[in-house]
C-alpha cells in the first residue's frame, strides 16, 4: 500500500538493499521457501510468460539451462513487495555490473528491479510512476555503477500533474541504491498534430514522443520514438532523441519522412559508434500491408556526440518482394541483423529472417505456427550462438553462425510448466 510519504514524494523506494532471500517457484512443486543458491556463468536470460504471469531462467554461454526459474511471479521474498507481473523486459544496454539482471515491469507495475545471480540478493526495486497513475517503464540503460536511465512510455493527461508525473520521459535512477536522482528530460518538444478519420468525419489529435528502446553509444543515449497519439490511432513520422548523460542535453533526429513508430533502437555488436532502428510502420486498420511496407524500415546510424548519420538502411518498400521483417529487431553486425514478420490471426504464422543489407537479401530461419508467437532473440557475437524463442511450440531454438548463415544446432522444448519462452537477453 503506497504511504503518505510515498505520495508526497511520487517515486517510492520498494525495497532496500536486502541479503540472503529466499525464493519459493509456482511450478517448482515444493511449498517449502528454501535458500537459493547464488548462480556463476549466467550468459542469457530467458524470459518465459503468458502475459499474465512470468518467469526468468539463466542459461549458459552455450545456451544450456542453469536455472529455469531464477525468479517468477510467484516469488515468497520476504520484503519483496513488487513480484514479477506479465509485462516484464530485460534493459537493452547496461555497462558493467556482472552477472545482474535488470529488469523493467512495465504497464501497471512500474517497477525497475535489479537482482543479482551470484549472490542470490535482491539488491532493491524502485517504483517509477506516481500515484496510481502507470508510466509505463519500456527500457533501462545503465550508464555507470550510479547513473542510469528508464524511458517512460505513457502521457499523463492530468492538467494538475507535476512536470516530473507527466511521463513522456527518460528519468535518471541510481542503480546502486535504487533511488531517482531528479534529473528528467522531457520530450514534450516532440508533440505534434496529426488527422485521423473518425465516425465523424476528419480530426486532429496529438501525437506525443512514447519513448520506446534504449541504446548507449560512448556518452550518448539514443532513444527509440513510437510517436504515437494518446489513442494509437495517428502517428508522426519518425524521429530518435540524442541525450547526451552528461549534461543531459537533448537533440532530436530525423529520420525519412515516410517513416513511422520507431521505437525500436539496438546497438550494432563490435562496433562503437553505431545503432540500428527499426521503423516498424503504421496502418489504420491496423495490420494493412501496404500502409506498413509504406511506412517501415531499417536503418543504420553513426552516433557521434549529438550528431548522427544515416549509413545504411533496408526498407520493405524499396522491393515489394521482401517481407515486413521488422520486429524484435536484433542487430549481428554493421549490415545485417534478424527480425520478424508478424503472421496473421488465423491465417499464417510469423517467420523470422536474418537480413543482409549489403544486399537486400532476407533468408528465412523458420516459421512459427501461429502470429505474435515469435520472440525477442540473443545474439552472442564472439561465438556467433543466436537463440530464438517460440511461444506457438514453446521452444527455445539455439543456431550457431557458419559461413554467413546459421545452421540448427537445436530445440530445446519446455514442458516444466505452462509458461513458453517469449524473449532473450544477454547477461554481462
Amino acid at each position: 500500500m503506497e504511504t503518505s510519504t510515498m505520495k508526497q514524494h511520487r517515486y517510492a523506494l520498494l525495497l532496500p538493499v536486502v541479503a540472503g532471500l529466499a525464493f519459493g517457484s509456482v511450478y517448482c512443486g515444493d511449498d517449502d521457501e528454501t535458500l537459493r543458491p547464488g548462480i556463476s556463468g549466467a550468459r542469457f536470460a530467458l524470459i518465459r510468460s503468458d502475459f499474465e504471469s512470468t518467469s526468468i531462467a539463466v542459461l549458459d554461454d552455450v545456451g544450456a539451462i542453469i536455472d529455469s526459474a531464477v525468479l517468477s511471479s510467484a516469488l515468497q521474498a520476504p520484503g519483496l513487495v513488487a513480484p514479477l507481473s506479465g509485462d516484464v523486459v530485460l534493459a537493452n544496454a547496461r555497462r558493467g555490473s556482472p552477472g545482474v539482471l535488470n529488469i523493467v515491469d512495465r504497464l501497471g507495475t512500474d517497477v525497475v528491479t535489479r537482482y543479482d545471480l551470484e549472490t542470490a540478493e535482491v539488491i532493491g526495486q524502485l517504483r517509477v510512476a506516481p500515484g496510481d497513475f502507470s508510466t509505463n517503464p519500456h527500457d533501462l540503460a545503465i550508464v555507470d555503477a550510479s547513473r542510469a536511465w528508464v524511458s517512460r512510455f505513457s502521457v499523463n493527461l492530468d492538467p494538475n500533474a507535476m512536470p516530473v508525473d507527466r511521463a513522456n520521459d527518460v528519468v535518471e535512477i541510481d542503480p546502486s541504491n535504487l533511488t531517482v536522482t531528479g534529473r528528467r528530460v522531457s520530450l514534450d518538444i516532440f508533440t505534434s498534430t496529426a488527422t485521423v478519420q473518425r465516425d465523424a468525419g476528419p480530426a486532429e489529435v496529438e501525437v506525443y514522443a512514447r519513448p520506446s528502446l534504449l541504446a548507449l553509444i560512448e556518452d550518448t543515449l539514443v532513444v527509440g520514438l513510437t510517436l504515437l497519439s494518446f489513442e494509437f490511432d495517428a502517428a508522426a513520422p519518425g524521429q530518435v532523441a540524442l541525450i547526451d548523460v552528461d549534461s543531459a542535453q537533448l537533440t532530436p533526429f530525423v529520420l525519412p519522412e515516410a517513416t513511422r513508430n520507431c521505437g525500436s533502437v539496438r546497438a550494432v555488436p563490435n562496433a562503437t559508434d553505431l545503432v540500428m532502428v527499426a521503423c516498424t510502420g503504421f496502418a489504420r486498420p491496423f495490420g494493412d500491408e501496404p500502409q506498413v511496407r509504406a511506412s517501415s524500415g531499417v536503418y543504420v546510424l553513426r552516433i557521434v556526440g549529438d550528431q548522427a548519420e544515416i549509413v545504411d538502411s533496408w526498407a520493405p518498400r524499396e522491393d515489394m518482394s521482401r517481407p515486413l521483417a521488422l520486429n524484435n529487431l536484433v542487430p549481428l553486425s554493421a549490415t545485417r541483423f534478424i527480425a520478424v514478420e508478424y503472421g496473421t490471426f488465423g491465417e499464417s504464422g510469423d517467420e523470422a529472417f536474418v537480413v543482409d543489407m549489403s544486399t537486400g537479401e532476407a533468408t528465412s530461419l523458420f516459421s512459427a505456427e501461429a502470429a505474435f508467437r515469435i520472440g525477442i532473440s540473443a545474439y552472442e557475437p564472439a561465438t556467433g550462438l543466436l537463440l530464438v524463442p517460440d511461444r506457438s511450440r514453446s521452444e527455445l531454438r539455439r543456431y550457431r553462425e557458419t559461413g554467413g548463415g546459421f545452421d540448427l544446432e537445436e530445440t530445446l522444448t519446455f514442458t516444466d510448466d505452462p509458461l513458453p519462452p517469449v524473449s532473450v537477453y544477454l547477461v554481462q
